[in-house]
């Protein structure tokens, strides 16, 4: 099965938010990006959490995004997390549960967070290493998803 990260509606913009968990130290952290209906960067974050639970993270990666989503002035905006829990949570049609596969750009942002100083990070431009993520999404690459048959 291949997966590919799906743009929003036209004159919406998309938030994707992932949570991290490293397991030997228990730490945490969050992440996400917006992007339009092109699939360009509008606005993204990262966010070192400190230590907790993964369902931690994500909810604070709901949090955070949907702030900072709101602080833009965004009001059309669909949400996907890859956290099943925490879509269940909100329970919200505008909320869906997407594999991972198609998660990469905020799952990043996530991990980049285990790198950062403790608290939120806004960012205003998307890190280098990021771009190659941005481009695949933007032109809609598949990516392979294993599934027990």
């Amino acid at each position: 099965m291949f997966l590919a990260w799906q743009p929003p509606p036209c004159g919406f913009s998309k938030l994707n938010i992932d949570g991290s968990r490293v397991s030997a130290s228990g730490c945490i952290a969050a992440g996400g990006i917006i992007r339009n209906y092109e699939g360009s960067w509008i606005a993204g974050f990262s966010a070192n959490l400190g230590h907790g639970e993964v369902l931690v993270a994500e909810a604070w990666a709901l949090y955070y995004g949907l702030n900072l989503a709101w602080q833009m002035g965004l009001r059309q905006i669909t949400v996907n997390s890859d956290s099943a829990l925490v879509v269940d949570m909100i329970n919200g049609e505008w909320v869906d549960s997407h594999p991972m596969e198609t998660n990469f750009a905020a799952d990043f942002l996530a991990k980049m967070g285990h790198h950062k100083e403790l608290g939120y990070h806004e960012l205003s431009s998307p890190p280098d290493l990021m771009q190659p993520i941005l481009d695949a999404d933007k032109n809609g690459l598949l990516r392979p998803r294993f599934v027990s048959v």
